[in-house]
């Protein structure tokens, strides 16, 4: 630590064996055949210059960052949220002391500092946070404000979370991360769709974002339907036809309604829900916090770089 910040390399955040707190990690690991580092590991071979399968520079630099922000990231917040609910749970009063902390840093990482302070942040955020507005237009799921639904959601469970921490009511916590975690999903399932439908005007750049987002969600897509995880998997590559796209968005549609996923908060395309099957079940509250009033989340004293 050095004043208050700690430098963190993706890397490092790709890396830390300590992601294995999360509950889902393990599902992560096994459907990355058993890489423990597997984002990490996807990373590396975008980088690597004798990889056959990427010829384009623009392709690589997209899958890269998509890969940083949809699964390094992702799951480090993850990581943080369970610190935080082991240290609530420790009988260490140290630990107790920095449970607020980890929580914290968990929201840092998803909203990030370019946001801001202002209701509904700013435009370029490069977090979750940032990406759940990016697509909200699209989907017709974004408040009067501008913001994702989902990201109010997600500040209200953050802010609950903060309050549980402060009084050490510790056994609510799991059910806020596990809520948490299912709000995450909607922004990159988003994601997977809006380039899928791009079809024939897809260029370098989307081949390369699509084949990242789609691996960021396949594996909780394998848990609830293991022959649509397969379809899209197969059908999305780094040169994916129309035809390919179009069976594996048919086939995430059929599978978002068994991921637990709210499909109203997913929302629309084309005037039709983007599941398959409406069956919208809600998961959290309707309490709405600003982003303004969360701004503490953000000051929590990381760095994250682009040192790899």
């Amino acid at each position: 630590l050095d004043g208050g910040e700690e430098i963190i390399t993706l890397r490092q955040l790709a890396t830390q064996s300590a992601r294995s707190i999360v509950p889902s990690f393990d599902m992560f690991e096994r459907y990355f055949d058993q890489d423990f580092d597997y984002s990490n590991s996807m990373v590396k071979r975008t980088l690597d210059p004798n990889e056959p399968t990427m010829v384009s520079l623009k392709e690589r630099t997209k899958l890269v960052v998509t890969t940083l922000q949809s699964m390094v990231v992702y799951m480090a917040a993850l990581q943080k949220i369970y610190d935080a609910i082991e240290d609530c749970e420790s009988t260490d009063s140290f630990r107790n002391a920095n449970a607020i902390e980890e929580w914290d840093r968990a929201a840092g990482l998803l909203i990030g500092s370019m946001e801001g302070a202002n209701e509904g942040g700013r435009q370029g955020g490069m977090m979750m946070y940032g990406l759940a507005k990016e697509q909200c237009k699209q989907f017709d799921v974004c408040t009067n404000s501008g913001d994702a639904k989902v990201n109010e959601r997600l500040i209200t469970l953050f802010y609950a979370g903060r309050s549980e921490l402060t009084a050490r009511n510790c056994p609510p916590l799991h059910k806020a991360a596990e809520k948490i975690e299912i709000l995450l999903q909607i922004p990159l399932i988003q994601s997977t769709l809006s380039l899928m439908i791009l079809n024939p005007s897809m260029n370098e750049d989307n081949f390369g974002e699509l084949y990242a987002f789609s691996r960021s969600i396949l594996p909780y897509v394998e848990e609830a339907d293991r022959d649509a995880s397969q379809i899209i998997a197969k059908n999305i590559d780094f040169r994916p036809t129309k035809g390919n796209l179009d069976a594996a968005m048919m086939a995430l549609k059929d599978a978002i309604p068994k991921m637990g996923v709210d499909c109203d908060l997913v929302g629309r395309l084309d005037g039709k829900s983007a599941c398959a099957k409406s069956t919208a079940t809600s998961h959290t509250g309707s309490f709405v916090l600003s982003l303004s009033t969360c701004t503490v989340l953000s000051f929590v004293g990381v760095i994250v770089t682009f040192l790899m």
